[in-house]
């Protein structure tokens, strides 16, 4: 798109994916999480990704855009990281890091779904660059990711998802803000000097699918 940004889509669901968390498995993921031959989205896919970065910081383009399916960012829960996400394939983002710091590339904002609740983060090389949480200096770029309308969320009230929220956000220095609670979409308006990001969203479709009591479906 001229010299603005160039948008980037990768398969991070299905295309020669290692196997991901599966019910039966999830205790085991975590320990091979940084095993250097686990991907995302196959070798193949791997370089070509590393090639359009390059070849778009190279051209002089502003920002590169990339949609994915999955959160990108190291997020901390309550029971640690997310297996089924990009914390399931830390050797894998960990070079996707590398090639953006060793090349200078900077301006990148990640695009993800998936999780049904909306995050903001830093895209940061956690332990291996420096890193100001205040700021964000230090990071080569951000990450938006967002809910759908007819998505059910995170249960409960607003006061207890929004200490959830709170609770994410301590325990990851990344994570600049987290909803679980609102069900909506988010407009992105990309100019030469900034993106502004907005989240809209209203509680649910169905209040119902925010009853603690309602199972899970």
């Amino acid at each position: 798109m001229g010299k603005l940004m160039d948008f980037i889509v990768l398969d991070t669901r299905n295309y020669d994916r290692s196997i991901t968390t599966l019910g039966w498995n999830d205790d085991y993921i975590p320990l091979i999480a940084d095993d250097a031959g686990r991907t995302l989205m196959g070798s193949h896919q791997e370089n070509w990704f590393y090639r359009q970065l390059s070849e778009s910081a190279g051209r002089g383009a502003t920002w590169r855009i990339i949609g994915n399916q999955i959160i990108f960012s190291r997020v901390v829960e309550s029971f640690g990281t997310n297996g089924d996400n990009w914390n399931g394939y830390v050797a894998n983002r960990n070079r996707t890091l590398k090639h953006l710091y060793d090349n200078n590339i900077g301006n990148n904002v990640f695009l993800a779904g998936d999780s049904h609740q909306n995050w903001v983060s830093d895209l940061v090389w956690l332990g291996e660059k420096p890193y100001n949480e205040a700021t964000g200096a230090g990071g080569v770029g951000v990450e938006f990711a967002g809910t759908a309308v007819s998505s059910t969320g995170a249960r409960g009230t607003i006061s207890t998802t929004d200490a959830a929220a709170r609770a994410r956000i301590s325990q990851s220095s990344v994570l600049q803000w987290q909803d679980g609670y609102y069900r909506g979409y988010f407009l992105m308006s990309v100019g030469k000097d900034k993106i502004e990001t907005q989240f809209f969203g209203k509680s649910a479709v169905n209040p119902t699918f925010l009853s603690p009591e309602r199972p899970e479906t």
